[in-house]
């Protein structure tokens, strides 16, 4: 059980880290759009690449967050029914939703990895103005999946473990 408690330790804390490095994206993101609108309103001098570059730190910036929101369970939910039922309840409800939830993250993780390296071996572009390398950014999706699934699996584990023992002491 101590062993348990310290993977699922470690998979928390490569969320937490994971979530708070990416998280300062934004001010990146920020800069790149303010530039663009100085640049171009008050200097009168466009910036094409801003564009190209604003989607792929918002790419990276929106993927990545995703292991993170779930250490919190701060997903976006309709809880009309479930917030009504006990928590055994939620918790069962939880590992029965968690079977799609596994199956659609690896798809998403398969698919992005394959989409990755193919990107990666065609060097691939932004294809517009200033062919800024895309390609890097694509390993975000695989990446970030990956970590949603470790952190998941974290949660399935917490949630079967209230179910059959009925505590939360991992």
């Amino acid at each position: 059980m101590k062993t348990l408690r310290h993977i699922l330790s470690v998979i928390d804390s490569i969320s937490k880290f994971s979530g708070t490095m990416f998280a300062f994206l934004v001010y990146l993101l920020t800069g790149v759009v303010v530039y663009q609108v100085i640049g171009r309103f008050v200097f009168h001098i466009p910036t094409a690449y801003c564009f190209e570059l604003a989607q792929i730190v918002f790419m990276g910036y929106f993927i990545m967050g995703g292991a993170y929101t779930l250490l919190y369970n701060s997903h976006v939910r309709v809880d009309l029914v479930f917030s009504r039922l006990s928590e055994k309840k939620q918790a069962t409800l939880e590992l029965i939703a968690a079977c799609a939830f596994f199956f659609f993250v690896g798809i998403l993780a398969w698919r992005g990895a394959q989409a990755a390296w193919i990107s990666t071996m065609r060097l691939q572009t932004t294809g517009m103005t200033y062919e800024l390398p895309i390609w890097p950014a694509r390993w975000a999706l695989p990446v970030a999946s990956v970590l949603l699934i470790l952190q998941g699996a974290a949660k399935f584990i917490r949630d079967l473990h209230f179910v059959v023992r009925g505590e939360r002491s991992i």
